[in-house]
């Protein structure tokens, strides 16, 4: 726990990379949070070597704009074998799906195990399953001969998500449920933590909540006054240190290894 506790640590914004695009009404619901708290309640999480932020790209925009130069991050391993990447999928509702999605890009029908094996091998941007008279169906999106670059498959998901959320409201559903939705899904594969690193390094963004990282130990409710933010990183830094060191010594702390069901994840700002 000691490890842990010092990788919580305030970090100036700028030394920061996102790898994703963010949205609009989510930063701004997250600002007004920090416009209302004085604490900063859990920290964002930051790829230890690159500094590319892994989850919290919201928060970092929100502080940004609300003219904070620091913010309260925790350091990761990306190689840690505890620490997963998997995906969030798409979601919209459609009188019919199938015909929405494709006035905006090419489709083809296929089985569920061809559709699978197409994503999984970068030749097509989407799998969309739906439902029709009661079936479950399936029809790959933006299907090409070629493999796609990992560049050309963020572009091509991008396009079409933009498109589809001009016409229709959007949310996501994480790769684990996607069996248990009834409504139309778009399916993706998951990007390796190599090409987060690449894309973020090329400043390539992905659209919003592509990536759906897990992690081993993830440190939560650490309430640091926001002013703390103002000050110079190494004085807020001494700071938070001390007040982690004093939690942990009063015993405020709990690990919790069972899994977790958050009911309002924006409220961690």
């Amino acid at each position: 726990m000691e490890k842990v506790l010092s990788d919580v640590r305030i970090l100036p914004l700028s030394a920061l990379r996102l790898h994703e695009m963010t949205q609009r009404e989510l930063t701004n619901r997250i600002k007004g949070m920090i416009r209302a708290s004085r604490t900063a309640r859990s920290p964002i999480i930051v790829e230890r070597k690159s500094r590319v932020v892994l989850d919290g790209m919201h928060r970092v925009e929100a502080f940004l704009e609300l003219g904070y130069r620091n913010i309260l991050c925790q350091l990761v391993d990306y190689d840690a074998p505890g620490l997963l990447v998997g995906a969030w999928f798409p979601t919209f509702d459609a009188r019919e799906p199938m015909q929405e999605v494709a006035k905006l890009a090419e489709t083809k029908p296929v089985a569920l195990a061809t559709g699978m094996r197409m994503l999984k091998t970068s030749k097509a941007a989407f799998l969309l399953a739906y439902s029709e008279k009661g079936r479950r169906k399936f029809a790959l999106v933006a299907p090409s001969a070629r493999r796609f670059s990992t560049e050309g498959l963020v572009r091509a998901q991008y396009s079409l998500i933009r498109k589809l959320s001009a016409r229709h409201a959007m949310s996501y559903v994480p790769d684990y449920e996607w069996e248990e939705h009834k409504g139309a899904i778009l399916l993706r594969r998951s990007f390796s933590k190599g090409e987060v690193l690449a894309m973020a390094r090329k400043g390539v963004l992905f659209p919003p909540k592509a990536t759906r990282h897990c992690f081993p130990l993830r440190v939560l409710n650490v309430n640091m006054p926001l002013s703390w933010l103002k000050l110079a990183p190494s004085e807020g830094n001494k700071k938070l240190q001390k007040m982690l060191r004093q939690s942990a010594t009063l015993n405020e702390m709990r690990h919790y290894p069972e899994s977790v069901l958050v009911v309002d994840d924006a409220r961690f700002a």
